[in-house]
Protein backbone atom coordinates (compact mmCIF):
# COMPACT_ATOMS: atom_id res chain seq x y z
CA UNK A 1 0.00 0.00 0.00
CA UNK A 2 1.38 3.57 -0.44
CA UNK A 3 2.60 4.88 2.25
CA UNK A 4 5.61 6.98 3.97
CA UNK A 5 7.66 4.19 4.60
CA UNK A 6 7.86 3.28 0.69
CA UNK A 7 9.76 6.54 -0.17
CA UNK A 8 12.53 5.34 2.08
CA UNK A 9 13.08 2.06 0.64
CA UNK A 10 15.40 1.08 -2.55
CA UNK A 11 12.89 -1.87 -3.37
CA UNK A 12 9.16 -1.77 -2.61
CA UNK A 13 8.15 -5.71 -2.58
CA UNK A 14 4.49 -5.82 -3.43
CA UNK A 15 2.75 -9.43 -2.04
CA UNK A 16 -0.76 -9.55 -4.58
CA UNK A 17 -1.93 -12.75 -2.54
CA UNK A 18 -4.73 -13.23 -5.63
CA UNK A 19 -5.07 -16.86 -4.56
CA UNK A 20 -7.17 -18.82 -1.91
CA UNK A 21 -7.53 -22.02 -3.90
CA UNK A 22 -11.10 -21.22 -5.30
CA UNK A 23 -10.76 -22.60 -8.98
CA UNK A 24 -13.12 -19.49 -10.18
CA UNK A 25 -10.48 -16.81 -8.89
CA UNK A 26 -9.40 -14.25 -11.09
CA UNK A 27 -5.54 -14.29 -11.73
CA UNK A 28 -5.78 -10.23 -12.90
CA UNK A 29 -5.11 -8.91 -9.03
CA UNK A 30 -1.23 -9.42 -10.22
CA UNK A 31 -1.10 -7.57 -12.87
CA UNK A 32 -3.34 -4.70 -11.90
CA UNK A 33 -1.43 -4.27 -8.05
CA UNK A 34 1.92 -4.13 -9.95
CA UNK A 35 1.12 -1.39 -12.28
CA UNK A 36 -0.84 0.38 -9.36
CA UNK A 37 2.65 0.02 -7.23
CA UNK A 38 4.23 1.27 -9.80
CA UNK A 39 2.35 4.80 -10.53
CA UNK A 40 2.01 5.42 -6.92
CA UNK A 41 5.94 4.88 -6.45
CA UNK A 42 8.03 6.39 -8.88
CA UNK A 43 11.51 5.84 -9.09
CA UNK A 44 11.22 2.76 -6.70
CA UNK A 45 11.67 -0.92 -8.85
CA UNK A 46 8.70 -3.02 -7.68
CA UNK A 47 9.38 -6.84 -7.42
CA UNK A 48 6.33 -9.71 -7.73
CA UNK A 49 6.43 -12.63 -4.85
CA UNK A 50 4.20 -14.73 -6.46
CA UNK A 51 2.21 -17.35 -3.89
CA UNK A 52 -0.57 -18.22 -2.81
CA UNK A 53 -0.69 -21.25 -0.39
CA UNK A 54 -3.27 -23.70 0.79
CA UNK A 55 -5.22 -22.57 3.65
CA UNK A 56 -6.47 -25.48 5.96
CA UNK A 57 -8.11 -22.78 8.66
CA UNK A 58 -9.76 -21.57 6.07
CA UNK A 59 -11.90 -24.79 6.18
CA UNK A 60 -15.87 -23.99 6.18
CA UNK A 61 -14.58 -20.71 7.49
CA UNK A 62 -16.30 -17.10 6.57
CA UNK A 63 -13.56 -16.86 3.84
CA UNK A 64 -15.14 -20.11 2.08
CA UNK A 65 -13.20 -23.30 1.37
CA UNK A 66 -9.85 -23.60 0.13
CA UNK A 67 -9.17 -26.38 -2.67
CA UNK A 68 -5.91 -26.04 -2.99
CA UNK A 69 -2.83 -24.15 -3.64
CA UNK A 70 -1.57 -22.53 -6.84
CA UNK A 71 -0.52 -25.03 -9.98
CA UNK A 72 2.24 -24.97 -11.77
CA UNK A 73 0.00 -23.18 -14.32
CA UNK A 74 -1.57 -20.37 -12.02
CA UNK A 75 2.06 -19.29 -10.75
CA UNK A 76 3.55 -19.51 -14.40
CA UNK A 77 0.90 -17.25 -15.14
CA UNK A 78 1.02 -14.66 -11.93
CA UNK A 79 4.82 -14.72 -12.92
CA UNK A 80 4.60 -13.52 -16.54
CA UNK A 81 1.94 -11.18 -15.56
CA UNK A 82 4.67 -9.73 -13.57
CA UNK A 83 6.93 -9.81 -16.03
CA UNK A 84 4.59 -8.03 -18.78
CA UNK A 85 4.60 -5.35 -15.91
CA UNK A 86 7.97 -4.82 -15.71
CA UNK A 87 9.23 -6.11 -12.37
CA UNK A 88 13.03 -6.60 -12.22
CA UNK A 89 12.82 -9.38 -9.59
CA UNK A 90 10.56 -11.96 -8.48
CA UNK A 91 10.93 -13.93 -4.64
CA UNK A 92 9.25 -16.55 -3.18
CA UNK A 93 8.27 -15.91 0.08
CA UNK A 94 7.58 -18.32 2.90
CA UNK A 95 8.68 -21.38 1.01
CA UNK A 96 8.60 -23.14 4.18
CA UNK A 97 4.80 -22.75 4.70
CA UNK A 98 4.35 -24.88 1.45
CA UNK A 99 6.09 -27.48 1.96
CA UNK A 100 5.04 -27.87 5.89
CA UNK A 101 1.45 -27.91 5.12
CA UNK A 102 1.29 -29.10 0.88
CA UNK A 103 -1.77 -28.88 -0.71
CA UNK A 104 -4.65 -31.79 -0.69
CA UNK A 105 -3.06 -34.53 -3.18
CA UNK A 106 -0.01 -33.06 -3.05
CA UNK A 107 3.52 -33.77 -1.07
CA UNK A 108 6.50 -30.92 0.26
CA UNK A 109 8.16 -32.71 -3.02
CA UNK A 110 5.54 -31.73 -5.32
CA UNK A 111 5.19 -27.90 -4.20
CA UNK A 112 9.34 -27.56 -4.68
CA UNK A 113 9.16 -29.04 -7.85
CA UNK A 114 6.58 -27.04 -8.91
CA UNK A 115 8.75 -23.37 -7.84
CA UNK A 116 12.08 -25.38 -9.09
CA UNK A 117 10.73 -25.85 -12.64
CA UNK A 118 9.38 -22.65 -12.88
CA UNK A 119 12.26 -20.73 -11.58
CA UNK A 120 14.23 -23.23 -14.37
CA UNK A 121 12.15 -21.62 -16.86
CA UNK A 122 12.81 -17.96 -16.16
CA UNK A 123 16.13 -18.59 -15.25
CA UNK A 124 16.09 -20.05 -19.41
CA UNK A 125 14.46 -16.90 -20.75
CA UNK A 126 16.82 -14.79 -18.39
CA UNK A 127 18.80 -13.50 -21.47
CA UNK A 128 15.89 -12.99 -23.81
CA UNK A 129 13.98 -10.97 -20.82
CA UNK A 130 17.14 -8.99 -19.82
CA UNK A 131 18.17 -7.45 -23.81
CA UNK A 132 17.84 -4.19 -24.40
CA UNK A 133 17.54 -4.65 -28.37
CA UNK A 134 14.94 -2.75 -29.57
CA UNK A 135 11.39 -4.94 -29.08
CA UNK A 136 9.62 -5.72 -32.44
CA UNK A 137 6.40 -3.39 -33.22
CA UNK A 138 2.97 -5.29 -32.63
CA UNK A 139 -0.02 -4.29 -32.26
CA UNK A 140 -3.51 -6.41 -30.67
CA UNK A 141 -6.89 -6.29 -32.09
CA UNK A 142 -9.87 -7.72 -29.69
CA UNK A 143 -8.04 -7.82 -27.14
CA UNK A 144 -9.02 -6.68 -23.45
CA UNK A 145 -8.08 -6.28 -19.70
CA UNK A 146 -7.85 -9.71 -20.12
CA UNK A 147 -4.60 -9.89 -22.11
CA UNK A 148 -1.10 -8.70 -20.67
CA UNK A 149 1.52 -8.60 -23.53
CA UNK A 150 5.80 -7.74 -23.88
CA UNK A 151 7.28 -8.04 -26.84
CA UNK A 152 11.06 -8.57 -26.56
CA UNK A 153 14.49 -9.25 -29.13
CA UNK A 154 17.26 -10.97 -28.95
CA UNK A 155 19.78 -12.45 -30.73
CA UNK A 156 18.22 -12.16 -33.75
CA UNK A 157 14.71 -13.53 -32.95
CA UNK A 158 11.59 -11.29 -31.67
CA UNK A 159 9.64 -12.60 -28.91
CA UNK A 160 5.97 -11.93 -28.16
CA UNK A 161 4.65 -12.55 -24.38
CA UNK A 162 0.86 -12.68 -23.71
CA UNK A 163 -0.98 -14.00 -20.45
CA UNK A 164 -4.46 -14.16 -20.44
CA UNK A 165 -5.04 -13.40 -16.90
CA UNK A 166 -8.58 -14.19 -16.40
CA UNK A 167 -8.89 -17.97 -16.67
CA UNK A 168 -12.13 -17.72 -19.60
CA UNK A 169 -11.42 -18.50 -22.76
CA UNK A 170 -10.81 -15.36 -24.77
CA UNK A 171 -9.29 -15.08 -28.42
CA UNK A 172 -7.20 -11.91 -30.03
CA UNK A 173 -5.08 -10.69 -33.27
CA UNK A 174 -1.91 -10.14 -32.81
CA UNK A 175 0.08 -8.42 -35.55
CA UNK A 176 3.79 -8.31 -35.26
CA UNK A 177 6.29 -6.89 -37.99
CA UNK A 178 8.48 -8.81 -40.25
CA UNK A 179 7.37 -12.16 -38.82
CA UNK A 180 7.20 -15.28 -40.76
CA UNK A 181 6.76 -18.03 -38.17
CA UNK A 182 5.81 -18.15 -34.89
CA UNK A 183 6.69 -21.29 -32.47
CA UNK A 184 5.22 -21.49 -28.62
CA UNK A 185 7.30 -21.13 -26.33
CA UNK A 186 6.08 -24.45 -24.45
CA UNK A 187 3.53 -26.17 -27.12
CA UNK A 188 6.60 -25.96 -28.98
CA UNK A 189 3.97 -26.09 -31.88
CA UNK A 190 5.20 -23.76 -35.19
CA UNK A 191 2.97 -21.56 -37.10
CA UNK A 192 3.05 -19.69 -40.52
CA UNK A 193 2.23 -16.31 -39.69
CA UNK A 194 -0.01 -14.15 -42.62
CA UNK A 195 -1.10 -10.82 -43.28
CA UNK A 196 -3.90 -11.89 -40.70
Amino acid sequence: RPGSFSRLADFLGYDPYPFTGRESQDLSTVYDTIMVAKATNPNRPVYLIPQGFFFSTRKNSILGDDIAGPSLKEFRNMVFQGLCAGVPMICTYSYNSATKKPSPGRTAEDEWNIHKTLYTEIQNIEPILLSVAPAPFYAVKDGGDWLNTMSKRYDGKSYFFAVNNDGAKHSAKIYLDGISEIKGMYSKKAYTADKN
